[in-house]
């Protein structure tokens, strides 16, 4: 990632309103797939999101921002260190996760991602 985009995302500041919650949210959605436990990481900025709730930015929403700008702009992969590749598929759909092991031998996604077949797909053999 170039250094102008890193400097883009290291000012994205707090929401003042639920509309720019939205907003900010929205973009977030768009990379969660490079965000671990994305659902988890983001629950009291959700909350906020909510009918009929007050919005109040609190320290909790903003160690989820800081998290979240933290997983846009590291690079997830660990130098020398093998790749585990998962993948599964179906005449329906196809999907994939590439992890690699942290010091604790935890295994954490780097990158996952799933498509539908196309109609044609979904003749192919998956014998050989």
């Amino acid at each position: 990632m170039s250094n102008k985009r890193i400097e883009v995302i290291d000012k994205i500041t707090a929401p003042k309103n639920v509309k720019a919650l939205q907003r900010l949210v929205g973009m977030f959605v768009y990379w969660k797939k490079l965000v671990l436990f994305f659902s988890k990481r983001t629950y009291n900025i959700r909350q906020l999101l909510r009918k009929d709730v007050r919005f109040n930015w609190s320290p909790e929403c903003q160690a989820e921002l800081d998290y979240l700008k933290k997983c846009l702009v590291s690079d997830p992969v660990f130098p020398n260190r093998n790749l585990v590749i998962s993948v599964d598929g179906s005449s329906h759909g196809i999907g994939f996760c590439i992890m690699q092991a942290d010091d604790d031998n935890q295994l954490h996604a780097v990158k996952c991602g799933s498509f539908a077949t196309t109609p044609h797909q979904m003749n192919y053999s998956a014998d050989n």
